[in-house]
């Protein structure tokens, strides 16, 4: 059970965000298996005018795309034995010259590759994808954790390759298995979306994905382009914290609750950042706590051992990107927000 009163409190902090204009608005639940607090407040667009948030409002979930559906997507792929975590990526994609990646090296951010494509948006088609097929890793910060983008478009791909479509996969495989029925790339009806940035060269970003290495490359690539809400997030949290749940294998479950990465920016799983003190996950999480971060604004916590999450969904970049506020207040959140379980 949950803590009702220590949850206001957090759900307080996140509301004086928006009240003092730091923040459009906000989803955001705190879980456990049979149990939830939920808010919806704000705005999920303010320009050209200002439409108020909904409990079933869509948001770009940016980089959360990568554990939400590009990692699921690999994670099921290894259940189904078609790869491993040694599998090349050139194996799979040998467009990609380099040979030595593997599906894990990809999912731990341990390729040495950059964090994106320099100057991608001067690029024509042919020197991006050149560029993205060529790129070479840094020698000295092989096996470190540095995050990169590149890393999860490779697994984009890898799927692509595999199953003919990444959006299709993951529609098939997790998220209509999940029953997270409005989760999608690439969303049809964009009228209860929240709107990310404003750009002089495509206007008011909403219901088409932010981030534009992803946008050139179709809207559904491995690194971002995931559109969800809050009743869905709710879902795939559960799962996530239910160890009897037959959507991950018992094998499964036990890889993400193991550290394959530890040198460099933070300790890694598959996919998730582990319980680690470099980031903004807090001070108060266990041995086996779950964390990832999206640029649009949003982050989800997962506690394995102490059976709980913690979802905001957010668009702190409208309409500007220069919007930093959440950013400073993530680790007191995920730090008090441990208060709100029930001894």
């Amino acid at each position: 059970m949950l803590n009702n009163k220590a949850c206001k409190e957090v759900n307080k902090l996140l509301r004086r965000l928006v009240d003092k204009n730091l923040i459009p608005g906000f989803n955001m639940a705190i879980v456990t298996l049979d149990d939830e607090y939920t808010d919806t407040y704000g705005y999920r667009q303010l320009v050209p005018e200002k439409l108020p948030a909904t409990r079933d409002t869509l948001y770009d979930l940016a980089s959360l795309s990568k554990v939400v559906s590009t990692t699921s997507c690999i994670l099921k792929l290894i259940e189904n034995k078609e790869i491993t975590l040694e599998t090349t990526i050139h194996g799979i994609v040998p467009e990609i010259v380099n040979k030595n990646y593997t599906i894990k090296d990809c999912l731990t951010h341990t390729t040495g590759l950059p964090p994106g494509i320099p100057n991608y948006k001067k690029m024509s088609d042919e020197e991006f994808y050149h560029t993205l097929y060529t790129i070479e890793p840094d020698s000295t910060k092989i096996g470190t954790v540095v995050y990169s983008d590149i890393n999860f478009i490779y697994l984009g791909l890898v799927v692509d390759k595999l199953k003919g479509s990444l959006a299709t996969y993951a529609k098939e495989t997790v998220f209509k298995p999940l029953g997270m029925d409005h989760t999608t790339y690439q969303p049809e009806d964009i009228t209860n979306v929240a709107a990310t940035e404003v750009t002089e060269n495509r206007g008011v970003i909403c219901g088409v994905v932010h981030d534009g290495t992803n946008f050139r490359m179709g809207a559904t690539a491995g690194n971002a382009g995931v559109f969800s809400c809050l009743d869905d997030l709710i879902k795939f949290v559960r799962m996530m914290l239910n160890d009897d749940d037959p959507f991950l294998s018992h094998e499964t479950r036990q890889m993400l609750r193991t550290c394959y990465a530890d040198e460099g920016a933070d300790r890694r799983t598959l996919g998730w950042i582990i319980s680690s003190n470099k980031t903004s996950m807090g001070y108060e999480f266990s041995e086996h706590a779950l964390y990832h971060t999206g640029f649009t604004g949003g982050s989800i916590l997962i506690d394995l051992d102490k059976k709980f999450g913690f979802i905001i969904l957010c668009n702190r970049i409208h309409p500007s990107r220069d919007n930093t506020s959440i950013l400073n207040y993530r680790y007191v959140l995920n730090s008090i927000v441990y208060d709100c379980l029930e001894d």
